[in-house]
């Protein structure tokens, strides 16, 4: 497995990947994700994150097939909590590669970029039913720090 940065030219396989990430959360979970919005707004979205300055998307190859992928970004600082924090902002693995160390992979590469953005705190965001990804995050170093509750009206 080699990991790399994702340049423009990867942004359709990208939103492939996406695309199955949206299915499994959004089609498997039932919470209102609109499983569509890759297809509409992904080539936006992540062409901006490959171009920002703190921002990147990095791509899992496995026999020069991409895999699996990671985007991040440096949150902007705000006055309640003045502290640089570079999230997870979203992450895939193919089903058939999972298990085999590439997510941890991604996350390592991910706290190594981290680190050279001289940032204080790393996070990621992860749908509370979606009990494997808790496991993952947490055996990643990951620890709970709040957590959103919501009501269906």
């Amino acid at each position: 497995m080699t990991i790399r940065t994702a340049t423009t030219q990867d942004v359709y396989d990208i939103i492939k990947l996406n695309t199955l990430l949206f299915y499994e959360d959004g089609g498997t979970l039932g919470l209102g994700i609109d499983v569509t919005w890759p297809s509409k707004e992904g080539e936006e979205y992540f062409t901006h994150i490959i171009n920002g300055k703190v921002s990147d998307v990095f791509l899992a190859e496995v026999e020069d097939e991409i895999v699996g992928y990671l985007s991040a970004f440096v949150r902007p600082l705000s006055s309640w909590r003045p502290v640089t924090i570079a999230e997870l902002d979203s992450m895939f693995v193919l089903g058939d590669f999972r298990s085999q160390g590439i997510g941890k992979g991604l996350v390592e590469h991910f706290m190594k970029w981290a680190k050279e953005k001289n940032v204080e705190y790393v996070s990621v965001n992860a749908f509370s039913k979606n009990e494997r990804a808790l496991a993952f995050y947490t055996s990643c170093g990951f620890e709970q720090y709040s957590e959103t509750l919501e009501k269906k009206i």
